[in-house]
């Protein structure tokens, strides 16, 4: 008897699980095909408009720069290029 309440218990568990799992299938799909650029579009342009969207760039940018120097990259990207460069950007 106490093995087949066990195993109630555990099936249980699985069925609570793969209903968790589809919840968060659901969601990711949500997300997946809402469209995020005119809410982006319009937080760029805010920011723009309060003066605050430059310097964001510019903190981001100088980040940027410290990570690829932390890392010894010296500019190259992660498969090993030039950046802009060996993609044809800087000509």
């Amino acid at each position: 008897m106490a093995d087949l309440e066990n195993q109630i218990e555990r099936l249980e568990s699985q069925v609570a699980d793969e209903a968790g799992k589809r919840k968060r299938w659901r969601d990711e799909n949500v997300r997946r095909r809402h469209n995020y650029i005119p809410f982006l579009f319009n937080f760029l342009k805010l920011l723009a408009e309060k003066k605050q969207l430059k310097g964001l760039i510019e903190d981001a940018a100088a980040r940027q720069k410290q990570r690829e120097a932390a890392a010894g990259g010296g500019g190259k990207d992660e498969r090993g290029g030039a950046g802009a460069e060996a993609a044809g950007g800087g000509e």
